[in-house]
């Protein structure tokens, strides 16, 4: 081996030496006080949170649509902070700090347990939702508008006409529906409530009752009916009625009729299903009277502008709502005013639902508007 080479790998070796004392004493020295400072700091926000924490949900600083794999983040990271060595430093933690470490390794630890086996979240969801197999009885902290009066019964059958108790959660929600042309649209909108049946939902676009679509939620586990695992919910839904648009948004009822499709719908996506009935007793609050009874009909745009002016006839009636067959309703009309010769009164409507019978023409479901803002509702 020649003199140059042996100097040049001695060279080499003294290099890889210095690297490897420098790299031994860096590994030797203190950590900053930037280090311990940033460690501390999160160290006394998660305790904070976790001494704070009303939840196993808040203990971890998530939220119970969460996923297993959004609890399981939380909790890693919440167990880092309690054992320094594994956060990568190595301090002394103050006695004041030991007894509050502690508690909160148990707690988190609890609640990585609890929220971890579906059994077990399902059931701490209900006590904590206080909603225990869908009975009243057993939901005092759900019930609206309990009052111990007595003439508060009948009241309450008169209003709480759902079977269900809906809870009022804003949720994320894909929509998919069909067009008249088979051609799908997709919306993501938000729920005002959500509910195991169904939820009211804001929407873009104008919908008709008996029109079926298909959602994708983070549906909370607890009010889940199938894919318990999974981190998104979906379901088919029938909606049930419909409010008219406001400022570009329109409110919609809608039951969840689960996994698969009712018959007829891959053939015509777009068409009105009729599936079971509402849920709950006496749905409708007024008895209605089946009529026969020429009538006019005019239709009003959202300014409240008069479009078009048709004949039409009345099949029943109520003190607060009125099926009417019309021949040729503008398709996006809501405000309508019917015209009934026979007994000189007009009324204003909102059109709740339309729907088209069997012999062609469109049958409109209204609601009574007394005091409508362009005049008097009732002009006899």
């Amino acid at each position: 081996m020649s003199a140059q080479l042996a100097a040049t790998i001695e060279t080499e070796v003294g290099f890889a030496r210095e690297y490897e004392s420098s790299a031994v004493e860096a590994e030797r020295l203190p950590y900053s006080a930037e280090d311990l400072s940033a460690y501390y700091y999160e160290l006394e926000c998660l305790l904070a949170q976790v001494d704070g924490a009303e939840t196993h949900y808040k203990v971890l600083g998530i939220d119970y649509l969460s996923t297993t794999g959004e609890i399981t983040t939380a909790y890693l990271k919440a167990m880092i902070l309690l054992d320094p060595a594994s956060y990568g430093v190595e301090p002394e933690l103050p006695e004041s700090l030991g007894p509050r470490v502690a508690l909160a390794s148990e707690r988190v630890s609890e609640a990585f347990r609890t929220l971890m086996d579906f059994d077990e979240r399902v059931s701490y969801d209900g006590r904590l939702f206080r909603w225990e197999n869908e009975d009243p009885k057993h939901k005092p902290g759900l019930q609206r508008g309990k009052s111990k009066g007595k003439g508060s019964k009948n009241k309450s059958k008169s209003v709480e006409r759902r079977a269900r108790e809906r809870f009022s959660l804003p949720v994320p929600i894909e929509v998919t529906g069909y067009d008249e042309d088979a051609s799908d649209w997709h919306d993501v909108v938000e729920s005002v409530d959500l509910s195991r049946s169904g939820a009211c939902i804001l929407l873009r676009r104008r919908i008709l009752i008996g029109n079926i679509l298909y959602l994708r939620m983070p549906m909370p586990t607890v009010l889940r009916a199938h894919e318990y695992l999974e981190q998104t919910y979906g379901t088919y839904a029938i909606v049930r009625w419909t409010r008219p648009p406001r400022d570009g948004f329109g409110l919609a009822g809608i039951e969840f009729i689960g996994e698969l499709p009712p018959p007829g719908f891959r053939q015509r996506p777009w068409a009105i299903f009729s599936i079971g009935k509402l849920d709950g007793a006496d749905r409708r609050k007024e008895p209605r009277a089946y009529v026969s009874e020429a009538i006019e009909i005019e239709y009003f745009d959202e300014s409240e502008q008069l479009i078009k002016k048709d004949s039409g006839f009345i099949e029943d009636i109520s003190d607060s709502g009125v099926r009417v067959c019309a021949q040729e309703p503008p398709p996006h009309t809501d405000l309508i005013r019917i015209i009934r010769p026979k007994v000189s009164l007009s009324l204003f409507a909102m059109v709740r639902n339309r729907f088209k019978g069997r012999d062609g023409y469109e049958r409109l479901c209204a609601q009574f508007i007394h005091g409508c803002p362009s005049g008097d509702a009732r002009n006899q």
